[in-house]
């Protein structure tokens, strides 16, 4: 089966590369600019997404917002987190529900490792920090 990922990101040249090394490494992508745009692909269809991956600093709504929307929904969607504004949001973003976070900058290696470690063990909470 080939999982679908949400990519929320308000950066179009960071969701294009994010896009292109997913999808050569198998999965699915469809992008969102913004968390309210996100939500409202993830309420339209709840079994659409496997997997959510998401930057916590964007316009209008924030990825920790984000997080929380979407854990008061769907407990068990697969969300992975990333910022460069340091060690204490990623901190936050695990609070509110992430699954892993990843620290920017990232190389491909440390997203494609991580995308697929949602999916290879999806019951444990790990933090990939580059």
């Amino acid at each position: 089966m080939q999982h679908t990922i949400l990519v929320v990101e308000d950066n179009s040249t960071l969701v294009e590369m994010m896009r292109g090394i997913l999808e050569r490494s198998g999965f699915h992508v469809e992008a969102a600019t913004d968390a309210n745009e996100a939500l409202a692909l993830i309420h339209e269809n709840p079994s659409r997404f496997q997997a959510v991956v998401t930057d916590l600093v964007m316009p209008t709504m924030t990825g920790i917002e984000l997080i929380r929307q979407i854990r008061y929904c769907d407990n068990d969607m697969r969300i992975l987190a990333f910022s460069g504004h340091g060690l204490g949001l990623l901190q936050k973003a695990l609070e509110a529900g992430a699954t892993c976070v990843l620290q920017k900058p990232f190389s491909i290696r440390e997203l494609r490792s991580a995308v697929t470690e949602l999916f290879d063990e999806e019951d444990e909470v790990k933090e990939v920090a580059g």
